[in-house]
């Protein structure tokens, strides 16, 4: 029986750094614990874990997050755009709807489009220090729509600071059964950095996709209570060019976030935002 137990740890000891079955290793090879694993899914989706690359795992175990305590706001929308009128409705429905919803594929011959959208705007802090926080706003698309140009993800806040350099986007896609994304950097062409906020335009992929999400997030310094959070999600209806798409300020507008300039909102279909904010 010794011999048995010497052999076995000397077979450890050989492979110090093998992945045990608990381990999750996404598309990029990246090896993610089953603890961490759990906890990333209660601010990000299964896809956008899955093309989570090295640098950006190292930087969320980093800051220490207190993942008892997540605040989540979600909201299913079902969208609907009369390309002849111009006019555009936006319902807020329940889980059960948006799960349910089935709408046949659409393109831009369509009359009425129709689309559901999922969004969620996460808000966390670190362990560590209670002057300091995360968050992480998403919106997910269940029935893809036809019109595909600059759509933008902005926050804007209120007893806050972004921690420069931490910002960023991804859009997640699957094209062909494979997992893919688009990196938007914090001084990349696409945002605009503003004093209490930040928004990412992103072009969304004309493929024929059949996942597709939009996510931006940031750490944050607090600087005074109450901290407020707003996240809005815009769409545009019409195509537009990347200058248009940035051509607005963060303000009480379009989702509470973007206010566009040169009647550019009338291009978006104005979805209402969400809210969250720390009390102490």
């Amino acid at each position: 029986m010794r011999k048995f137990i010497l052999l076995v740890v000397f077979t450890i000891m050989l492979i110090p750094n093998s992945v045990f079955a608990e381990d999750y290793i996404n598309d990029l090879g990246v090896v993610i614990s089953e603890e961490d694993y759990n906890n990333l899914r209660t601010i990000y989706t299964e896809k956008y874990i899955s093309v989570l690359d090295q640098e950006k795992y190292n930087q969320i175990k980093n800051m220490n997050l207190n993942y008892d305590d997540v605040q989540k706001t979600v909201k299913y929308i079902k969208s609907e755009y009369n390309h002849v009128t111009g006019e555009t409705l936006e319902t807020e429905v329940t889980k059960e709807e948006y799960d349910n919803a089935s709408v046949a594929p659409q393109t831009r011959t369509t009359v009425v489009e129709t689309a559901y959208k999922h969004t969620s705007l996460a808000l966390i802090k670190t362990s560590e220090a209670n002057d300091t926080a995360f968050f992480s706003y998403t919106c997910l698309w269940k029935i893809m729509p036809a019109v595909r140009s600059f759509d933008v993800n902005g926050v804007r806040f209120s007893g806050m600071e972004k921690v420069n350099g931490t910002q960023q986007g991804k859009q997640v896609y699957t094209l062909n059964g494979e997992n893919g994304f688009v990196q938007y950097n914090f001084n990349g062409t696409n945002i605009n950095n503003f004093s209490n906020g930040f928004g990412i335009s992103m072009n969304l992929l004309n493929s024929n996709v059949t996942y597709l999400e939009s996510t931006i997030d940031a750490s944050m310094a607090i600087t005074a209570y109450p901290a407020s959070l707003f996240a809005s999600y815009q769409h545009a209806i019409e195509d537009v060019s990347l200058a248009t798409s940035k051509n607005y300020t963060l303000g009480v507008g379009l989702g509470d976030v973007f206010v566009f300039n040169d009647g550019i909102g009338s291009k978006y279909d104005g979805m209402e935002g969400v809210y969250d904010y720390f009390s102490s």
